[in-house]
């Protein structure tokens, strides 16, 4: 249908457009004008045929006819005033053609009343005598275009009032059949005659009239209450629309029913008409009824059915209570035992008989990494190492057959791959009948005992060396008396020419390289003799690395020195010495070049450095030898410190260097830590007591200094005596603080709580990840992280490279509560 109409619209559009052209190109006006006509022509062409390419689905709607209209109106009264003839006849004659389109009823009355109209128009045209001459065929042509430009309207007329019945013929149908097929009665009545006036097939049915006999009732005929049929009839014509009500109805037998009545108002032919939804529910009401009758037989038989089982509910009752107490008292034991395992700072891992894991407490989380979601149900296989299953199976063995243990030292993995010392214990446990159903583990570690303990077993060696050391030296230094002097007495005796005189002279020689190994070994053994005084250690400093850089050009040396520093009391040649020794240790690192960083600075060591390494509260000095050279392994680091070991070829290092060092430093009441790693470089640091006299009146402005903050920490570490240490340091400084042992670890914790932590301290050197790859990992996640930078390491090197990709500080190990206080605060409060 809309294509048919597509395609008229068209033919009929090409017929007025040739005629428009014909009468536009000649026409009378032949001047400068005369190519606008052919632009004019070319553009009502291109619209017709652009109609093709419209979409036929847009033909159903109304708008494009009239959009149709509209256009072609003003291109037809332009073609009209472009062709030359615009006399008013012929503007008069088209829109009089347009009127008689609008009005017209049908195609055929307005092609007669066309034809008719043109007829006068030519007979006047006639008569004017313009169908003769020059403009004779213009004039003639006027009068077919006069009829296409009819039939073209008339038919755009024809289509849309065609359109527009057959929207209402279709919407009636739709109402009329969901009115007919209604299940529910349906009558409606004239609101001033109360006449029905229309009714469905469901109301025919319920009330047993024919249509006929129906449409001559009233509303008062089917109403049982006329009374009633009044009130509510009232209430409708005043706007009241009601809701559901229940009125008894006649049907045309005279049979009352019950009736669900719903009623509402509308126009229609300008009179008001009361549509009134009728639905029977006699059925429903009896059913109810019934239900009401079942309802009271059936609380009867509850009665009598409860005060048949009130004696056995009572019975009941009391066994209930006797179990809930019987529960009650098991889940409180069993809540005892679990609030005892939970708060047990020892791991312990519950076990089936089949080993299979049942109940870890926090602490085995904490110590081993695992938590119960990831092994429950699961054996702890994963955490044995291989080289300690067989002793590992003996030990479930004894457990499985009864028998208990405990003390029993092993060593187990974390989840991290971390192997621990651990002391285990153990014991079978039964269930309420006494039957074995499992085992409880429980495991210590005991990683702090055995550093204790090797650092016992250190101490008592060392302590063996310097007793050793100190009465070697003293003799040798006796004996090495005897042989100077008597060589001495020898040389008075004779001159240069004497053949046994370059001996003699070689004697000496040797007797003095001896003497500075004495000296060595004196300057680590207990008791060697100094000769103490004020001095400052700057001066000290200064002089022996002024000394050394002289010597070792290859080497530059940097010196930070803090000015004021306190004054210690030392024996100045004891220290000088241990410094030289630091610096050709150096020296011996770095072959070829490198650069000597070497730092002094005041600090105070308060209680949180008493737990590593074991010395008094108190002002000290600190002096940092710092070398870019190979650095040591770990293995290296921890045998260093010892009497005769030397990393060096034969003939370049005796092995007493360091040792004497350590002698020095820890005779004068003071302590030495090294920090190192392959291919980075090696940081000495060790502290001298300052002087008591100077530092005492200073003692108290210098602990206003101490800032404190409630901020929290994330504090990144691979050493746990360094974590115990700054832990407790930063907890009194009233920190929360979160712990991360390694770069890996740090990450996952500060994704998951970025939002809650202020700052992160962070250790540059760790296995795995070191301080400058987590750095960088961090700032991905957060660009405005603050960080703490910390290091044995002087600020040098990578340090110094961290910092300048944004780090906000960096603090040197150990650092005292003061020191970290502020820098702390530094960081903290400052914006951005």
């Amino acid at each position: 249908m809309e294509l048919m109409k597509k395609r008229d619209i068209f033919f009929i559009r090409l017929l007025v457009i040739i005629i428009i052209s014909y009468l536009t190109i000649f026409g009378p006006i032949k001047d400068k004008r005369i190519i606008w006509p052919y632009i004019f022509i070319a553009f009502y062409l291109s619209t017709n045929l652009f109609l093709l390419y419209i979409p036929d689905r847009f033909f159903i709607s109304r708008k494009i006819f009239y959009a149709l209209v509209f256009f072609d109106s003003g291109m037809i009264s332009l073609g009209i005033y472009l062709s030359g003839h615009a006399g008013t006849d012929f503007y008069l004659v088209y829109f009089l053609i347009i009127g008689i389109a609008s009005t017209s009823t049908g195609l055929r009355y307005l092609m007669i009343n066309a034809t008719v109209f043109t007829f006068l128009y030519g007979w006047i045209l006639y008569q004017k005598n313009l169908l003769e001459g020059d403009l004779c065929v213009t004039y003639a042509l006027r009068l077919p275009f006069i009829i296409i430009i009819a039939f073209f309207f008339g038919y755009i007329v024809e289509t849309i009032i065609k359109d527009r019945d057959k929207s209402l013929r279709e919407s009636e149908e739709k109402y009329r059949q969901l009115f007919t097929t209604e299940s529910d009665a349906i009558v409606i009545f004239d609101e001033e005659t109360n006449l029905v006036k229309d009714i469905n097939d469901a109301a025919l049915n319920l009330y047993g009239y024919d249509r006929k006999e129906f449409l001559q009732l009233k509303a008062t005929d089917i109403l049982a209450d006329t009374g009633k049929a009044a009130h509510d009839e009232k209430e409708i014509i005043d706007g009241n629309t009601l809701n559901i009500q229940l009125q008894y109805h006649k049907k045309k037998d005279g049979t009352l029913f019950l009736a669900e009545v719903s009623s509402g108002t509308f126009v229609f032919q300008n009179r008001r008409m009361i549509s009134t939804i009728i639905r029977d529910i006699s059925e429903r009401v009896q059913a109810e009824k019934e239900l009401e009758k079942h309802r009271h037989h059936l609380e009867d038989q509850v009665k009598e059915r409860t005060s048949q089982l009130a004696s056995a509910v009572a019975k009941l009752k009391r066994e209930i209570e006797q179990r809930k107490q019987a529960q009650e008292a098991l889940r409180e034991s069993e809540e005892k035992y679990r609030t005892v395992l939970e708060a047990n700072p020892d791991p312990v891992v519950v076990y089936t008989m089949k080993g299979k894991v049942v109940y870890f407490n926090p602490a085995f989380t904490n110590v081993f990494g695992w938590t119960l979601e990831e092994r429950l149900g699961k054996e702890m296989d994963v955490f044995v190492p291989e080289d300690v299953w067989s002793e590992t199976r003996a030990m479930i063995d004894k457990v499985l057959a009864g028998e208990s243990f405990s003390g029993f030292q092993s060593r187990r993995y974390t989840k991290d791959k971390n192997i621990i010392p651990v002391s285990l214990s153990g014991a079978i446990y039964r269930n309420q009948d006494g039957n074995p159903v499992g085992s409880v583990i429980n495991l210590r570690d005991i990683s702090k005992q055995k550093k204790i303990e090797a650092q016992l077993i250190q101490s008592q060696r060392m302590e063996a060396v310097y007793t050793l050391a100190g009465g070697i030296a003293h003799d040798f230094n006796n004996l090495l008396s005897g042989i100077q002097g008597r060589a001495s007495l020898m040389m008075m005796d004779i001159d240069s020419s004497h053949p046994h005189f370059g001996h003699l002279d070689g004697i000496g020689e040797y007797v003095n390289s001896a003497s500075q190994l004495t000296k060595q070994l004196l300057g680590f053994a207990r008791g060697g003799q100094y000769e103490v005084k004020s001095v400052d250690i700057n001066e000290i400093v200064e002089r022996s690395s002024k000394m050394f850089g002289r010597t070792k050009k290859e080497i530059r040396v940097h010196r930070e020195n803090q000015e004021n520093i306190w004054v210690v009391e030392v024996d100045p040649g004891q220290i000088e010495q241990a410094l030289l020794n630091l610096y050709v240790n150096a020296w011996h690192a770095m072959p070829g070049s490198g650069d000597l960083y070497i730092n002094t600075e005041n600090v105070i060591i308060d209680e949180n450095y008493i737990k590593p390494y074991q010395i008094e509260i108190g002002k000290y000095i600190k002096i940092s030898v710092t070398d870019t050279g190979i650095g040591m392994d770990k293995a290296t680091q921890q045998r260093i410190f010892e009497p005769f070991f030397t990393t060096k070829e034969m003939g370049r290092g005796t092995g007493l260097g360091l040792a004497s060092v350590y002698g020095i430093i820890k005779n004068h009441g003071g302590f030495i830590n090294v920090y190192s790693e392959k291919g980075v470089g090696t940081t000495f640091n060790f502290y001298l007591p300052a002087s008591k006299d100077q530092v005492l009146e200073q003692e108290k402005v210098l602990s206003k200094t101490v800032l404190k903050g409630s901020e929290t920490i994330l504090l990144v570490d691979d050493e746990d005596m360094i974590i115990d240490v700054e832990r407790d340091v930063l907890k009194l400084l009233g920190y929360n603080v979160l712990v991360a042992k390694g770069g890996k670890e740090a990450i996952q914790a500060y994704k998951k709580k970025q939002d809650k932590i202020d700052m992160v301290i962070l250790d540059m050197i760790m296995p795995g990840m070191n301080g400058g790859e987590v750095y960088a990992k961090l700032k991905e996640i957060n660009p405005g992280i603050k960080v703490l930078l910390s290091s044995g390491y002087s600020l040098n090197g990578q340090a110094a490279e961290i910092l300048e990709r944004g780090c906000n500080d960096f603090i040197q190990k150990p650092f005292n509560m003061m020191d970290i206080s502020e820098k702390m605060r530094e960081i903290l409060d400052k914006n951005g």
